[in-house]
């Protein structure tokens, strides 16, 4: 176990690009910047930035001689405190995956999404 404590940015580099960055002031944590991008209007905690799709991709993997396959998870609770647990709603929205693309001004053009909503109680 370690533990490193900054007051200030924190980077790791190589010799030509920013691998890995944390914001102090904003804790984004952004990988392959160090310049946060607004999409849609919001300023996302977690960002990866690439100039190819291998830079730009985000892998799940699980290897195991078995049948499971990875899983993303995103879940939404009404409780106001983290950890904790409040039922959702029905019309609650649970997770939203949206495709943007690049209008020539921002990055504020939904091309399609995958939205899911609450009012059901059974696994896929």
């Amino acid at each position: 176990k370690g533990k490193a404590n900054f007051t200030g940015n924190f980077s790791i580099m190589n010799a030509s690009d920013t691998i890995f960055f944390v914001d102090n002031t904003s804790s984004n944590i952004l990988i392959g910047t160090a310049t946060p991008t607004t999409v849609d209007g919001n300023v996302n905690r977690v960002q990866v930035g690439g100039t190819t799709e291998q830079l730009s991709s985000l892998q799940l993997g699980r290897w195991t001689n078995a049948a499971g396959a990875p899983v993303l998870y995103l879940f939404k609770s009404r409780a106001e405190t983290i950890g904790s647990n409040t039922v959702v709603q029905s019309g609650d929205t649970l997770g939203n995956i949206y495709f943007v693309g690049d209008d020539g001004a921002d990055y504020n053009s939904i091309g399609a999404g995958i939205r899911g909503g609450s009012g059901w109680h059974s696994r896929v």
